[in-house]
């Protein structure tokens, strides 16, 4: 059993060094998908005046990837205040939970918001096989 007054060492000898590392890779790859979507935006969706729903959709899913990245950057943000509670003394764990439900939001969020860019693709394929 683990004494109450172990958990803080524990914390930033194994759970906050995870959980950092998991964040500062899922931030790079939700900005990575990110910026290859708006870089080959014209390919997918269109420049040309076109088929809405296909371009709403992947405007849909850019602002998903946006607050994804915004909720991972909050969880990182809440990872350091828990670990300089964990060292300095004070409520480490609720602040860490926090951090840990916000990478989760942001997990989902990404799912969505690929979800979202199959759909354009699929919207803009739907298009080019009507007369």
């Amino acid at each position: 059993m683990v004494s109450p007054a172990d958990l803080p060492g524990l914390f930033l000898k194994f759970d906050y060094p995870e959980a950092r590392d998991l964040a500062k890779a899922f931030l790079g790859l939700n900005a990575a998908v990110l910026v290859f979507t708006l870089t080959f935006s014209d390919r997918v969706v269109g420049l040309a005046p076109g088929y809405r729903p296909a371009k709403v959709a992947m405007i849909g899913a850019w602002s998903v990837f946006l607050v994804a990245v915004a909720a991972i950057g909050a969880a990182i943000g809440g990872l350091v205040l828990a670990g300089g509670r964990a060292v300095y003394g004070g409520d480490f764990e609720g602040e860490a939970q926090r951090s840990y439900a916000l990478l989760v939001g942001a997990g989902l969020l990404f799912i969505v918001g690929l979800s979202a860019m199959v759909a354009a693709a699929v919207l803009k394929m739907r298009l080019r096989e009507e007369p």
